[in-house]
């Protein structure tokens, strides 16, 4: 039993590893994040059999990095460097993100993520990330 159960193990490990390969970091970005209910407007990655908990929405800057378009979600990395956490998550939306004022966020997060990242509490508004905009190997950011 012990046996079959690493076998196990050492294929997810394979399988993990493989996928890994095939994900490369394009760009990476730095600045402040927000957060936003998308539950609030019904937003379709949050009803329904999909219905994430981890989301984001791309502002200004990241758009630079990899165009927003409907129904065409990309992946990025988010780092917090103050707690040392970071979790994949996809880009399902844009958001108005206060462009080209002083307060301009990067990117707006679903409230859980929001909150993961930074071990507090939401009303304390934005918090510092790092963005790696992720694509598979051999993908244009079109």
């Amino acid at each position: 039993m012990a046996r079959q159960a690493s076998d196990g193990v050492r294929e997810l490990i394979a399988l993990l590893l493989s996928i890994s390969l095939l994900i490369q970091p394009n760009a990476t970005v730095s600045g402040r994040a927000s957060y936003y209910d998308a539950t609030k407007n019904n937003a379709w990655y949050t009803r329904g059999s999909l219905d994430l908990e981890y989301y984001a929405a791309a502002g200004p800057e990241l758009r630079k990095l990899h165009p927003f378009k409907w129904g065409k979600p990309w992946a990025v990395y988010v780092y917090n460097p103050k707690t040392k956490r970071g979790k994949t998550v996809l880009v399902v939306d844009w958001c108005q993100c206060s462009k080209g004022e002083k307060s301009e966020k990067l990117i707006d997060l679903s409230p859980k993520l929001w909150q993961w990242l930074c071990q507090c509490d939401p009303g304390l508004g934005v918090q510092r990330v790092r963005v790696t905009v992720l694509s598979l190997v051999g993908e244009r950011n079109q």
